[in-house]
This record gives structure tokens, C-alpha cells and sequence, in this order.
């Protein structure tokens, strides 16, 4: 399935990058569309940073209707026309997170699925003048969950990463490096 990513929208983040080569950290970054060389690439690495962040249980009692996590991360982001840069610092809060868990930490099968959609609502309002609301969250979720499960879960993700949503180039370098392999299909790393 081919994803589309919008053109980034929003304002820059600060400090950052125009392009993703160069040592200059002290112009503004502008992460677009024209970044990705493989949409699928970059949201199956999603799902699987969203997976790694804690254990949770293999099998699905709970909620059988629920697609793949991969399938899910792919659905959400069309509905949502996640930018970029949303997807990139929803994976810097996702990192946050699994930094910030105890290693015995665990979670229900569709704890990923609750981690992913917190993760880019707290993007989406930390980066965006018009973020994804939660209402409208809960309506592109096609039932798979309520508007109170949404709001419990961005509540719960917040509290765990301790509201540290601040991200600058230094973080978002950070994460590139660290993920530059398995970003190497999805992504362009001219001049690195």
C-alpha cells in the first residue's frame, strides 16, 4: 500500500536542520515529503520502534477485529495525513517512553496500538497550530477505540514521559543517527 505524506505544515522545529546533511544545527529544519524515498519503509519501522518500546502480550483475546500493528500505523497516518516530522517526534516520545519504563514493564496486546496514538496526538499538539483532536481521533479509529479510551491513553503517555514534549535538533539528530540503518530504505541521508 502506498502512503502518501503530506507536506510538512507547521512550524519548524526549532534549531533544526533545512536538509538532513550538513553540521549546521542552527537553521531551522524542514522535513518533507520530498525526504522519503519509501513511505511503507519508514511506517513499518514505526510500528516496529512502537513495538519494541514494551513487551506486551502476543495474542489477541481482547480485541480480534484489531489489524496488525503495521497495518494500523499505516491506516492511522493516511486517515490522519501525518507529517514527517509529526511521525518523527511521535518516535522521539516513543523512545521517551521506553527509556522511561521499568525493564519488567508490560502491556496488553493492544497497548502498542494505544502507545502509537498517544504518541502522535502529543506530536500532532506540540508541533501543529491546528493538531488532531482527540474527537476526531477517536472517529478516523473506526471503532477500535472510544473517544475515553483516547483521552485516558494520551493522559497515561504524558504522565509516563514525565510531559517532557520539548524536542530540538539535538533530539531529532539523536534519533536519525541512532536509527539511521533501519531508516536507510525510508529515508534519504544525503551527504552523511
Amino acid at each position: 500500500m502506498a502512503v502518501s505524506v503530506p507536506e510538512y505544515n507547521c512550524h519548524p522545529l526549532p534549531g533544526t536542520m533545512s536538509s538532513l546533511h550538513g553540521a549546521d544545527l542552527k537553521s531551522p529544519i524542514k522535513l518533507s515529503k520530498s525526504l522519503l524515498r519509501d513511505p511503507d519503509a519508514l511506517m513499518t519501522f514505526a510500528a516496529s520502534r512502537v513495538e519494541a518500546a514494551l513487551q506486551c502480550e502476543k495474542t489477541n483475546t481482547a480485541r480480534p477485529d484489531l489489524p496488525s500493528l503495521e497495518a494500523f500505523v499505516k491506516l492511522m497516518t493516511i486517515r490522519t495525513k501525518l507529517s514527517l516530522p509529526t511521525i518523527i517526534v511521535s518516535l522521539v516520545y516513543v523512545e521517551r517512553l521506553h527509556k522511561s519504563l521499568p525493564p519488567s514493564a508490560r502491556g496488553d496486546y493492544e497497548t502498542p496500538y494505544k502507545i502509537f496514538l498517544a504518541a502522535v496526538l502529543s506530536a500532532s499538539k506540540f508541533l501543529n497550530d491546528r493538531p488532531i483532536e482527540n474527537c476526531k481521533m477517536a472517529s478516523l479509529c473506526d471503532g477500535y477505540f472510544t473517544l475515553f479510551e483516547i483521552n485516558e491513553m494520551e493522559r497515561c503517555f504524558l504522565s509516563l514521559i514525565g510531559y517532557q514534549l520539548f524536542v530540538d535538533s539535538e533530539d531529532v539528530r539523536v534519533f536519525l543517527n541512532d536509527y539511521r540503518n533501519l531508516l536507510q530504505a525510508g529515508l534519504y541521508f544525503e551527504g552523511w
